[in-house]
């Protein structure tokens, strides 16, 4: 699914995110987000990456500052593109509508033609017809991953994508997102990670946030990559 808008810079101005009772998440921050490559965002406190994620993704406001997309202050006013359109989200407590049968949540975001091939891909066949509350708290998170790619987005916001899922999942899902990538969606990947493996199977950076600041770890030794 094409979109004639090109997400090709994401920019934090002087932005402060705060969080009650705690150090601020951010703090009069100026920066340029990486993109097209996978981001692992990590904190000695895990509540302030998933906050940072809901930032992201324009469900939490911040206390000052503007988050700009090629310049554009996305979140505010009338702009050329509607971000609902460029990005796909998964949060944890974002898995509602579970009086309704897999096949029929997943028919509102994409093609039957391209259900079929998910679903094959997945393995989410056998559960097509089954309500999403009846199922597996796994199958159920894949599902709304899913549903967070079905649409084609070129920005994903994720929060701790892999726990809770059988490995075979997670390596599913992740082919599934390099097929994805391989006809150019999917490009800029922001999530947070609490699995102890899961980041094996996955190339990609990491961004800190600590004491109201966000910074690179140049010294660690992950391996630096664009997609997967």
């Amino acid at each position: 699914m094409a979109n004639l808008f090109d997400l090709n810079q994401v920019v934090l101005e002087n932005v402060t995110l705060l969080q009650p009772g705690t150090d601020p998440v951010l703090q009069s921050v100026d920066f340029e987000l990486p993109t097209d490559q996978t981001v692992v965002i990590e904190s000695s406190n895990p509540n302030s990456s998933i906050q940072f994620l809901q930032f992201l993704s324009g469900s939490r406001p911040c206390t000052s500052g503007r988050i700009l997309w090629n310049g554009q202050d996305i979140f505010a006013g009338e702009n050329e593109v509607d971000p609902r359109t460029v990005m796909g989200v998964y949060f944890e407590g974002g898995r509602h509508h579970l009086n309704i049968s897999v096949k029929a949540f997943l028919d509102q975001f994409t093609t039957p033609e391209e259900l079929k091939a998910i679903c094959e891909q997945l393995d989410l066949t056998p559960y097509l017809n089954n309500d999403l509350g009846k199922l597996s708290y796994s199958v159920q998170k894949l599902v709304f991953m899913t549903q967070a790619i079905a649409k084609d987005p070129q920005i994903l916001l994720l929060e701790d994508p892999a726990s809770g899922l059988t490995e075979p999942q997670w390596l599913n899902f992740l082919d599934l997102i390099a097929y994805k990538q391989r006809a150019g969606h999917l490009r800029h990947i922001f999530m947070t990670n609490h699995h102890p493996t899961a980041m094996n199977h996955l190339g990609h950076n990491k961004l800190f946030l600590e004491e109201g600041i966000i910074y690179f770890d140049e010294s660690a030794p992950t391996k630096k990559v664009a997609h997967f």
